[in-house]
């Protein structure tokens, strides 16, 4: 039973019956280590997808705040598509929001070039191989799903190894 629902009952309870009801239904951790694993898990919530794996660091706060009660996680800016810090909003019953810090990383396959590939040359399967890696170090304009690579044309040489990006490619006439 969520804790703001035990409030109106608790508030009329004994002092000893109030704290036996609140040990029972508060597990034995802090309020600091719950809102981290709440930030960690609902995060990992927003970005899970096939073929990724999703890392979630959750930063201290600066201030001592207390306990927030039923914390509801809520996004205030759109999740990045790679990797990257984000914020996290808490809507607390008993108080206003706050927010805590975290740092995604998102691993997740992205083609890349076999061999160097000279200016001009156009992109055939054999050409590309997958590799998994963070998505936080590819330039922003990299292309992570290989058909929108395959049949477009370079515009300039690409070492061996290299990601694809869309303002390297372009479409044949």
């Amino acid at each position: 039973m969520p804790l703001r629902r035990l409030l109106p009952l608790l508030r009329a309870a004994p002092p000893i019956t109030l704290s036996l009801a609140i040990a029972h239904t508060m597990p034995a951790i802090s309020a600091e280590q719950s809102e981290e694993a709440l930030v960690r898990r609902f995060l990992s919530e927003q970005l899970t997808a096939p073929d990724r794996q999703i890392e979630v660091e959750t930063y201290q706060p600066n201030a001592q705040l207390p306990p927030c009660l039923d914390p509801q996680p809520f996004l205030p800016q759109p999740l990045p598509a790679r990797s990257g810090r984000v914020v996290v909003g808490l809507h607390c019953s008993d108080r206003s929001p706050r927010y805590r810090q975290a740092k995604i990383t998102i691993r997740a396959p992205y083609p890349i070039s076999t061999r160097a590939l000279d200016k001009d040359e156009v992109l055939r399967p054999e050409m590309l191989e997958m590799r998994i890696d963070d998505l936080g170090k590819l330039p922003r304009n990299a292309i992570l799903d290989p058909r929108e690579a395959i049949g477009r044309q370079l515009t300039r040489p690409l070492p061996a190894g290299s990601p694809l990006t869309s303002n390297a490619l372009r479409s044949l006439p």
